[in-house]
């Protein structure tokens, strides 16, 4: 998990509003691990918005973004698929995964007041 604070663009003394919003990453595979070679990854945050006081201005809230990605092969050892590093697919998939989620959040922040 981590922690993330949007904090202001204008600076803490002008700010209306700070968003807290703790994230968690979840990566995901549909049957055997060793028979497939697309995961999908998908990063969650709970969400909530504080005013200048430190008091909530609304209820908290939980959004999503998520993508799957595939897993290059590596190599063919006793006529069976041997995968690649996993680590780096999955760390080239999770820019997508958060500007999906970055939408789902700034739309729920703007449109659910």
């Amino acid at each position: 998990m981590y922690d993330c604070v949007v904090g202001p663009v204008a600076g803490e003394v002008d700010a209306m509003a700070d968003v807290v919003a703790p994230i968690s990453v979840v990566a995901s595979v549909v049957g055997c691990v060793l028979a497939t070679s697309e995961f999908n990854l998908t990063l969650h945050v709970k969400y909530k918005l504080l005013g200048p006081d430190g008091k909530a201005l609304g209820p908290t809230g939980d959004v999503s973004g998520t993508t799957s990605f595939f897993v290059s092969t590596s190599s063919v050892v006793s006529s069976k698929q041997v995968l690649g590093d996993v680590t780096t697919d999955e760390r080239q998939a999770l820019p997508l995964a958060a500007e999906e989620l970055a939408k789902r959040l700034v739309t729920q922040l703007s449109e659910g007041w």
